[in-house]
């Protein structure tokens, strides 16, 4: 379907059909072996720039969850502080409603 498409296309009949050894879209310059290496470079830089990415998402988690871990320890640090000394202001209270 695309073959006929292209084949009926407005574009090749003015142009006409490709030649050998040069693409159309391209102008008279690359080659498809042009075209197909500087796509190989580009796989390979989005390949290195995605591995570089992982890289960089890793440290960023690895820090964060030491960030988290950090502030929880403090949360929990401090909550239990807050609880402790609840409790021992409580304390005397209960024991003078305790006490007749």
């Amino acid at each position: 379907m695309i073959d006929n498409i292209m084949k009926d296309s407005i574009y090749e009949k003015i142009i006409g059909p490709e030649k050998l050894g040069r693409m159309c879209t391209y102008g008279s310059g690359p080659t498809p072996k042009a075209i197909r290496t500087s796509n190989h470079m580009f796989v390979a830089q989005k390949k290195a720039c995605d591995d570089a990415m992982k890289e960089k998402i890793e440290a960023m988690h690895i820090q964060m969850s030491t960030e988290m871990d950090a502030k929880l320890c403090h949360f929990t640090n401090d909550f239990i502080s807050h609880f402790e000394e609840r409790i021992c202001n409580l304390a005397p209270s209960q024991k003078e409603m305790t006490t007749p």
